[in-house]
């Protein structure tokens, strides 16, 4: 896992995926650079030299924060996606690639995307945490089978009955 932290930007990047969100780190460090196996801490103060490291665990925080503001951040576009595709449903004409399954697609995709990181080898998560997320995602991709032929009542009184997503979230 390759991690850089620039604390006057409040910036992570975790597997060159970046994100700006509020933490708190020593001010005596302008950035952490993680190299996957070792590091080093980068000082403000240029007399400084820069510190080497081979534990990251002080700041494993920083990626588990990293990766609670990504999903946060996937919520919140699936939130918005749902209301996109509602509001654009009381139009008479449905738009090309605008059809139900489209739409349940789409909306499946979302719900999908916000959980990939918890299937990636360096999750840090439990095994049986990984599992019942990869259960999860498996109820998600049979929805098809689920519902061979959705009709518009199902999607409007929001009869799909989508898996619930699992809630917690177990680290090793």
């Amino acid at each position: 896992m390759r991690v850089s932290v620039v604390n006057e930007d409040q910036l992570v990047v975790v597997n060159e995926q970046a994100l700006r969100f509020e933490f708190n780190l020593d001010n005596k460090i302008h950035a952490i650079q993680w190299y996957g196996e070792k590091g080093e801490i980068e000082y403000k103060d240029p007399s400084v030299s820069n510190e080497m490291i081979e534990d990251f665990s002080p700041f494993q925080y920083l990626v588990d924060a990293f990766y609670a503001k990504l999903l946060q951040i996937g919520e919140e576009q699936l939130a918005v996606e749902e209301e996109r595709i509602l509001v654009s449903d009381d139009s008479p004409e449905i738009a090309p690639g605008n059809t139900l399954w489209d739409r349940i697609r789409r909306e499946r995709t979302g719900r999908l995307g916000v959980t990939d990181w918890t299937q990636l080898l360096d999750s840090k998560l439990t095994s049986e945490c990984i599992q019942t997320f990869a259960d999860y995602r498996q109820e998600l991709r049979d929805i098809p089978q689920t519902y061979q032929a959705p009709d518009e009542t199902l999607w409007r009184n929001d009869t799909i009955h989508w898996p619930e997503k699992p809630e917690e979230v177990k680290k090793i």
